[in-house]
């Protein structure tokens, strides 16, 4: 099928298209503002769709669908201009409509549109009373598209969404600000804590749309959980989802208020099932919202066995008496060189080069792999943090294989959402990765100087003072938080 999607970078739009996309059986064109990355520029046109200009690029085509889910969406109520709602959604709908050439179309509207209602379950028949200037101009769109789909007899499909909750919503409502409180262990203020809401996480309602997309049926539908939560009873699930330490305030108005949307229409026409509960989205939004970086050698796992082993292994072969254990220990943890360690010994100055070359060929060879420990408390500490944080791996290794055959064999590789084996700097990967994220706390946990990143701003590195290094060294280091173990980090990161 021959597809138009506008709206291909907003967030509700981005995610519905990742999934069409993905399906590799449509030939989709993209209307948007920006430039999408992650989809070939052949398939993109970059538009305003407020001008007559923008439909040239289309004007010999013909569209078997249209998804328009472009739009104007305020952020907060000091956005919802009549003026910015009007341009944004009713005329972008009316030129579209006007240039545009397709035999099916389906309009992302919102729920919002039905504004207050009596009746318990909004269903679609109950006549829209919209409120907001936004909700007047999407209501004023669908109007343009049923008569235009009446006059044309071109078929269509509305499809209003409810409250959607999801990662990287920038939108200043109640939820993504509990969250952003919960994680940080601040107040969270609840106003009409009695209130109910209806509520669907973004991934559930771009499966809907991609339903419909995919068994398409003219109609009204609305896109929701049908399930309601009171604003209260939201704040302490998402405390209990993310073992938050917020305090829970509420300012109750006094009026009660109740929107529930059916979705009975939605589960019969297209079978819809949603798949994410709300306690599930809200620790999805929360894992989103608290980035963890660990490092891996020293940190999680203790080497001085391999490093020692490889030590007495290089003396045996060279021929020279090594340094006592504990010694060796000692000096590494002190940042003392190899170079530096092996002129305290016998060995003949000759074999010092090839030894290092042959110490760095050992130092990541599966079977010297073999005598690293667990530290700890390691694995209790990564089940009890991948609910509520992600969880990232980032290491200097050389070898990525061997690395990630002993974080399975070591039952680690399950607590992290991505496992990083770099030749880069530590700092590089992780600051791209915060910026894109965005997340609201970020942390760097470590065990030398390699694992410091004070300078970021957003990030708090923590150092354990039983890894590589020794707790003198690092104490020489700015703006650190240094702890003794990994049992430690329980009380800062949880």
């Amino acid at each position: 099928m021959k597809i138009l999607f506008t709206g291909g970078s907003s967030y509700f739009g981005s995610r519905i298209l990742n999934q069409l996309i993905a399906q590799k059986k449509h030939s989709v064109t993209i209307f948007s503002r920006s430039t999408l990355h992650e989809y070939s520029p052949k398939i993109q046109i970059h538009v305003d769709l407020s001008k007559n200009s923008s439909y040239n690029q289309i004007k010999n085509q013909s569209f078997d669908l249209v998804v328009h889910c472009a739009g104007y969406v305020p952020k907060n109520k000091s956005e919802d201009l009549e003026k910015n709602a009007e341009l944004g959604n009713t005329v972008v709908t009316q030129k579209l409509l006007e240039k545009a050439k397709f035999k099916k179309l389906i309009y992302i509207s919102t729920c919002e549109v039905y504004g207050p209602q009596n009746s318990p379950l909004i269903t679609e028949d109950l006549e829209p009373m919209p409120i907001s200037n936004y909700a007047k101009s999407k209501f004023a769109s669908e109007i343009l598209v049923n008569k235009f789909s009446e006059q044309h007899q071109i078929p269509a499909a509305i499809l209003r969404i409810t409250t959607i909750i999801g990662e990287k919503d920038k939108i200043n409502r109640a939820i993504p600000n509990f969250i952003d409180s919960a994680v940080l262990n601040k107040e969270i203020n609840v106003n009409g804590s009695e209130n109910i809401r209806d509520y669907i996480y973004v991934n559930d309602a771009a499966e809907a749309v991609n339903l419909v997309i995919n068994n398409f049926q003219p109609g009204t539908f609305n896109i929701s959980s049908g399930i309601g939560i009171s604003i209260g009873q939201v704040a302490k699930q998402i405390k209990e989802a993310l073992h938050s330490h917020s305090k829970i305030v509420s300012f109750d108005t006094g009026k009660i208020s109740s929107t529930i949307y059916s979705n009975t229409k939605l589960v019969l026409q297209f079978k819809f099932k949603q798949n994410t509960p709300f306690k599930t989205a809200v620790q999805l939004i929360g894992r989103s919202k608290k980035y963890i970086f660990f490092d891996l050698d020293g940190t999680l796992i203790s080497i001085y066995e391999r490093w020692y082993k490889i030590h007495l292994d290089l003396a045996k072969a060279f021929e020279f008496t090594p340094l006592p254990e504990k010694e060796y220990i000692k000096q590494k943890r002190m940042k003392v060189s190899e170079q530096q360690i092996l002129e305290q010994t016998d060995i003949s100055p000759n074999d010092i080069h090839s030894y290092n070359k042959k110490r760095l060929d050992c130092i990541e060879d599966p079977e010297y792999l073999k005598l690293d420990i667990l530290k700890k408390g390691a694995e209790v500490l990564l089940k009890k943090l991948y609910p509520v944080a992600t969880l990232i791996l980032i290491t200097k290794r050389k070898k990525e294989a061997a690395c990630r055959a002993q974080l399975k064999d070591m039952k680690l590789e399950t607590y992290f959402d991505e496992i990083i084996v770099t030749k880069q700097p530590k700092i590089d990967i992780i600051r791209s990765m915060v910026d894109s994220a965005e997340p609201v706390v970020v942390y760097s946990i470590g065990d030398s100087d390699d694992d410091n990143h004070s300078k970021e701003k957003k990030i708090t590195t923590i150092l354990l003072a039983d890894g590589v290094r020794d707790k003198k060294q690092l104490e020489t280091l700015k703006d650190v938080q240094i702890v003794d173990k990994l049992d430690d980090l329980r009380s800062i990161l949880l």
